[in-house]
């Protein structure tokens, strides 16, 4: 039985035998007046810890991180109610907390579809529980109304930890994973260091990978946090989804991919014209240049290559699109012989990307960025970036760093996780 638990059941003895005596003085009837301290005291359990003491109207009042009643002092959090020392729960305005709070997700404005549905996804699939997320209100259990207990969540909008009510059920595998104290949560999402990059890029300057501005670029002060840096490569999953609506990039994006096109007008071209020139340009896109893909060095400013399984549609796009060029060559007799060996050759270049990424920090190891650059809120579109995390090496140790990564535009060539900055960062 916990300390809090023992002060709750002596204060309301002391409590419950004040109002016994005062009946006492009231009322000759000894009978009944034992009958009401009794039946009061029933309404404590004392001996298993567990504080079964309810409001007026029946629901269980609101406890504080140490289990013990939540004072009224301290400000009972929306949809609760003082009443008579105990944040009681308004049970017809609480069911609006039954939803993922609003104010946990960030303005993504013209992001795309895809990343706006992974975040969406972290609030209703277990496994992608954020622990620094606001988690549904439970009304009810099993066999029994639910116990509201104080937990925390950052609030990405204010940029700080905040007070919520969670309502625990026995067993509840949430609340293992439900933040329990400010100091928890502002440690666990790294709170002093989000804030620290976002006030560094306050006059909302958007940054770009050429070796002007990346020297011009502060670097981001190394956190103090211990727990950022994590010794466990198996856990480097969990340590990103566990930052508020942070994603491991590029799996979960798509990049556009600047190929050679074959397009061409057919209206401004003879058909013989046309049928030949398709069939150059064809043979050209499927020989690939690796420097479109590839970041060779720091000073050319290319994009790091992404490799998604949209990669074959865009390049198929880039063939079908276009006024009557696929009929162009099937028409032409021998060309669609050629057409479908030009397919096989596009397939065979998707293919051969599947290891870019690797291929290319092996082959252009100096290109690598080990040191943090400033966070960028907005990119060269216009749109909001999307934060993630990148890694860094401070002092011969790897540790991770807030990031705007813009879609479908350059970014820096930082390591994407800590194996990567290991093996990469000397």
């Amino acid at each position: 039985m916990s300390d809090g638990n023992r002060r709750i059941c002596f204060f309301d003895f002391l409590r419950f035998f004040g109002f016994f005596v005062w009946k006492i003085m009231q009322n000759t009837n000894y009978i009944s007046c034992f009958l009401i301290f009794f039946s009061h005291l029933l309404l404590i359990k004392c001996g298993t810890g567990s504080i079964v003491q309810k409001c007026l109207d029946g629901p269980r009042p609101l406890l504080d991180e140490n289990l013990s009643i939540f004072s009224c002092q301290r400000g009972c959090p929306d949809t609760f109610f003082c009443e008579n020392q105990l944040c009681c729960p308004n049970t017809t305005a609480i069911s609006s907390l039954n939803r993922p709070a609003a104010a946990g997700k960030p303005n993504l404005g013209s992001r795309s579809t895809k990343a706006v549905e992974f975040q969406l996804e972290s609030s209703t699939e277990l496994e992608r529980t954020l622990p620094c997320e606001r988690y549904p209100y439970k009304l009810s259990c099993k066999n029994d109304t639910s116990q509201p207990i104080a937990k925390w969540y950052f609030d990405i909008q204010t940029l700080s930890c905040e007070l919520y009510p969670f309502g625990q059920c026995e067993d509840d595998p949430l609340d293992k994973l439900a933040l329990r104290t400010r100091g928890e949560c502002e440690e666990r999402c790294d709170v002093a260091k989000v804030k620290a990059a976002i006030a560094g890029n306050s006059k909302f300057q958007i940054n770009s990978v050429s070796s002007e501005n990346i020297e011009r670029e502060a670097p981001v002060a190394p956190p103090t946090d211990p727990q950022i840096a994590i010794d466990d490569v198996i856990q480097e999953s969990k340590h990103i989804r566990g930052r508020p609506f942070a994603i491991e990039p590029p799996t979960d994006l798509v990049h556009v991919i600047h190929v050679k096109s074959d397009r061409f007008p057919a209206k401004n071209l003879e058909k013989s014209i046309y049928t030949q020139e398709i069939q150059e340009k064809s043979e050209n896109l499927a020989e690939i240049d690796e420097n479109l893909l590839l970041t060779s060095t720091m000073e050319d400013g290319a994009t790091v290559p992404t490799v998604t399984s949209n990669i074959l549609e865009i390049l198929e796009d880039a063939l079908e699109e276009g006024s009557g060029s696929l009929e162009s060559l099937e028409k032409s007799g021998n060309s669609g012989e050629k057409l479908e060996e030009n397919r096989k050759n596009r397939r065979k270049s998707v293919k051969s990307l599947e290891h870019s990424f690797e291929q290319f920090y092996q082959r252009n190891k100096e290109s690598v960025s080990c040191s943090a650059t400033a966070y960028r809120l907005l990119c060269s579109s216009g749109a909001s970036s999307q934060f993630v995390y990148r890694w860094e090496k401070v002092g011969g140790v790897c540790q991770s760093f807030p990031y705007g990564y813009c879609l479908k535009e350059q970014n820096v060539a930082h390591p994407r996780t800590r194996e990567e900055c290991e093996q990469f960062c000397d």
